[in-house]
């Protein structure tokens, strides 16, 4: 009898045991699981956080336009996929800029102040972007009053004479609107081309946008409006 009893107290506690075994084991699918969905999702977020952060780093904050880190991370990726191609792959850089010693960023702030000088750009890019209309072009803020514009489809000299041309009516040529309260008369544009073969081109990204930076920087005293493209020995200047 005492085995019988003792055989049963044993079995009582093995089904004891499996049955709180059992009961921890769901409070830990439970406590656990939600948790590890809620690792996912801080992970994916983390993930998105991480990326937007990337993208802030290769824009520019004022003109939501791509800064020089971006520009040339950008083109370096445009060169090697040209460089993956069979046939030539022209392109060229645009550097355009609204300011010279008389005219320009330095101008507005000294006379209007700084938030005035703050909003000059903005309107710069979207004057840009009513011009250089299409697809293909790639808008980067090189410097305060300078921008970069990557045309992946380059249509030779006369298309890009054409819409700085165009951009020169609207923001050198009549008087510009800056706000409510400030208008602004003759302002400063420079432009000028760079055309490449992106195939074959042996300059780093960092050398093109260098180079064509400096171009721009040597003849915006020259004139309130300058256009030149590579290879011009004068380029074409009014007041």
């Amino acid at each position: 009898m005492e085995i019988k009893k003792n055989y049963k107290i044993i079995i009582a506690s093995i089904c004891l045991a499996v049955s709180l075994g059992f009961c921890l084991y769901n409070a830990t699918l439970f406590i656990v699981l939600p948790n590890e969905e809620e690792a996912k999702v801080a992970l994916e977020e983390a993930k998105m956080e991480l990326e937007a952060s990337r993208n802030l780093e290769n824009c520019d904050e004022t003109t939501k336009t791509l800064n020089r880190k971006g520009i040339e991370e950008f083109l370096g990726n445009f060169l090697k996929e040209a460089n993956k191609g069979s046939d030539e792959k022209q392109a060229a850089l645009y550097i355009l800029s609204f300011s010279s010693s008389t005219r320009g960023l330095k101008a507005v702030n000294d006379q209007f102040g700084h938030l005035a000088g703050n909003e000059l750009p903005v309107a710069f890019v979207e004057c840009l972007r009513k011009v250089f209309d299409d697809e293909r072009f790639v808008f980067s803020r090189r410097s305060g009053s300078a921008f970069i514009i990557l045309d992946t489809n380059y249509a030779g000299k006369e298309d890009f004479a054409t819409r700085v041309k165009s951009l020169k009516k609207i923001w050198h040529d009549s008087s510009f609107k800056l706000n409510d309260k400030v208008t602004l008369d003759k302002l400063a544009l420079h432009a000028f081309a760079l055309p490449f073969d992106a195939k074959s081109e042996t300059r780093s990204p960092e050398e093109l946008a260098d180079f064509a930076y400096d171009k721009i920087k040597k003849v915006r005293d020259l004139a309130s409006f300058t256009l030149s493209f590579d290879g011009d020995e004068t380029p074409v200047v009014s007041d």
